[in-house]
């Protein structure tokens, strides 16, 4: 995997990049087959670590930033569950 320059953006640019990236990784036949006997890449569980560590950025700025807002919507309890899950994907 290709290391990718690291350049400052704001939340909302960041958090669309890692969405989309997100949904265009796990799209990707190639990465994440659904076809039966099609391999994995052997870089799969590198990608996985990328897209979960990218995830936990999200997260941790919508705690930051936003959780009297998520707490107002009442959803926090949702957020927790993405974090808990994150988390047990994370220690696996």
């Amino acid at each position: 995997m290709k290391k990718e320059k690291k350049t400052r953006v704001a939340a909302p640019q960041y958090i669309d990049y890692v969405m989309t990236f997100t949904q265009k990784t796990v799209s990707d036949e190639t990465i994440f087959p659904t076809k039966y006997a099609n391999e994995f890449p052997s870089s799969f569980e590198s990608i996985v670590r990328k897209i979960i560590r990218l995830l936990f950025h999200v997260i941790a700025h919508l705690y930051a930033a936003h959780f009297k807002e998520v707490w107002l919507l009442g959803l926090h309890a949702h957020l927790n569950l993405t974090f808990t899950h994150l988390t047990a994907l994370h220690n696996r």
